[in-house]
């Protein structure tokens, strides 16, 4: 999969720093040894990793630290949550802080509500 999307990219002259995959938490690519190389050629390449709806699996945090992932995007779920659930917000800042300990980049869905705001 990794040689397939890297030679489309060369192909069409586009570097893969601009390319952003998103992954769900329960993608069969995360839990698999041949899934895990292929993330890891795609992130070595340049490729942007980024694990979709956290939160919605049942993911290990041990499990999550090992990806080759340059960002978590909280799921919708629990960002319509805040500020008035403290579990929300509590699992939220955690996540936020797991991100900025990892050097990776978190991302928040947008959310309709007036009621989400940054923790």
């Amino acid at each position: 999969m990794a040689q397939v999307v890297l030679e489309e990219l060369r192909a069409h002259q586009i570097s893969a720093d601009l390319l952003s995959l998103e992954l769900t938490e329960t993608s069969e690519l995360l839990d698999n040894a041949v899934g895990l190389r292929e993330l890891h050629a795609l992130r070595e390449a340049g490729v942007q990793l980024a694990v979709d709806d956290y939160g919605t699996g049942y993911s290990a945090l041990m499990r999550v630290l090992d990806l080759p992932i340059t960002a978590l995007k909280l799921d919708r779920s629990l960002i319509a949550r805040l500020p008035d659930d403290a579990r929300a917000l509590a699992v939220t800042r955690s996540t936020l802080g797991m991100q900025r300990t990892c050097r990776s980049r978190s991302s928040r869905r947008a959310s309709r509500t007036s009621r989400s705001r940054r923790p």
